[in-house]
């Protein structure tokens, strides 16, 4: 039998001392996501995240037997998990209470109580200020904005506008209505009175009927319409700030690296969200520049697009 020499012998018992000293730990898979189903802006949002993050996150789906994706989800022992969506983000902050989570494409999330010391996320709406904002700066002078709310719906988010609307010297007519059907009827009672209609997230004023009887006046009128969709823009709305759902990701990406990083996931919060795309409607436009004497709306737009960051996207 070959001998070994001494400094072999003594690397092997370093070795063996140091394998005994510092046992391999338990498989972790990093990040993984929840989301509540398969959509397409969930998986654009998974993308821009795995690429920002140069992670491959693993992917679970809350399909089926719930109990069982949140047992192999819990197997994985995940440093944090991004949930995607109401049912994905309430179900992780019940249910993975040592776990930081980081949500998003939630509407009205604080309907949810979604808050916590390991919960952070990003709003999928933005403040009323920031739509404001973008109005004056496509429609230069605006000093009266229509406004149409169902009380049951909306009574705080109007005071809020309100508030908003008097900071920045913009007079705010809101027209109260109950129904779909009297938004129609009250839209005569606006003729003159106002520079610009807004669409707001209010139940009745955003039912299809509502809309397009907006809709339909503005364009007859050359009225702008900020609407609450790129749907809506599509279908004949001046403009709409719309979520880009990889840019959103990316941003989740950057707050996760904080969470990895040490950061607790209840210090940074609920966040507005950055990845936005000013979506345009050309039709409306041209009636727009044209009631309005032909001024440069086209320049206004781009202008605005490129002082905050945001992605031009245009309907014919």
């Amino acid at each position: 039998m070959p001998m070994l020499r001494p400094l072999t012998l003594l690397c092997l018992g370093l070795g063996a001392c140091l394998c005994l000293a510092a046992p391999r730990p338990a498989a972790a898979e990093g990040v993984a996501v929840l989301k509540s189903d398969d959509l397409g802006p969930y998986d654009r949002f998974v993308t821009g995240f795995s690429v920002e993050l140069q992670r491959q996150p693993r992917v679970y789906v809350l399909k089926g037997d719930e109990e069982a994706v949140l047992a192999e989800l819990r197997a994985g022992a995940p440093e944090l998990v991004l949930a995607l969506g109401p049912k994905a983000a309430t179900l992780a902050m019940r249910r993975l209470p040592e776990t930081p989570i980081l949500f998003a494409l939630v509407p009205n999330w604080q309907r949810y109580g979604l808050s916590g010391r390991n919960v952070a996320g990003i709003a999928l709406s933005r403040s009323v200020a920031r739509d404001l904002e973008t109005l004056q700066a496509i429609v230069p002078g605006l000093g009266r904005l229509g406004v149409f709310f169902d009380p049951r719906y909306s009574k705080t988010l109007i005071r809020e506008i309100r508030r908003a609307s008097e900071a920045q010297g913009v007079k705010l007519v809101a027209v109260q209505v109950s129904g779909p059907e009297e938004v129609a009827r009250s839209l005569r009672r606006l003729e003159g009175k106002v520079d610009a209609l807004w669409m707001i997230p209010d139940r009745t004023v955003a039912d299809v009927r509502a809309f397009q009887a907006v809709r339909d006046f503005a364009l007859g009128k050359g009225l702008p319409v900020l609407a609450l969709t790129s749907t809506q823009v599509r279908e004949g709305a001046l403009l709409a700030l719309a979520p880009n759902y990889g840019r959103l990701g990316r941003q989740a990406a950057q707050i996760a690296r904080r969470i990895l990083a040490g950061t607790p996931a209840g210090e940074i919060g609920v966040r507005e969200p950055e990845g936005l795309d000013l979506v345009v409607n050309l039709t409306a436009a041209r009636r727009v520049a044209r009631r309005s004497g032909g001024g440069d709306l086209a320049w206004a737009l781009l202008e605005h697009a490129a002082k905050r960051g945001l992605t031009v996207r245009v309907y014919e």
